[in-house]
């Protein structure tokens, strides 16, 4: 019974620094997949030869006006490299964030709500 008590405890103690550790590799693996998906996009401007636009999205469907990238971002194929979609634009890829994260801006004054790489990189 006291080694059940002990262990009840522990874990008490112990779950709220587990979950800040989770939160910590759950906000760390976003951002790696945020720059491993910047430098996709440049990859495939220049293996398609066409402007390639990456940019934040609340729906998976549309590019957002904000510069938060905290709900996932859309990689496409932008013709007319205004980075926004556009029915006739293709959509490489599509990023959903882990609910766990909540927020992923940048904190310098160059924050954008999307980037576009031309075809020469």
């Amino acid at each position: 019974m006291l080694v059940l008590a002990l262990v009840a405890l522990l874990s008490t103690l112990a779950l709220p620094a587990y979950q800040g550790l989770l939160q910590r590799w759950a906000l760390s693996r976003e951002a790696q997949t945020l720059a491993d998906d910047l430098r996709h996009a440049r990859t495939q401007a220049l293996a398609r030869g066409q402007a390639v636009s990456i940019c934040p999205s609340l729906d998976g469907l549309s590019c957002a006006s904000h510069t938060d990238w905290g709900q996932g971002w859309l990689i496409f194929l932008d013709a007319d490299a205004n980075r926004l979609v556009s029915a006739s634009e293709t959509v490489l890829y599509q990023h959903r964030v882990t609910p766990v994260v909540r927020s992923i801006s940048s904190n310098s004054g160059a924050a954008r709500a999307g980037l576009t790489y031309q075809p020469n990189g």
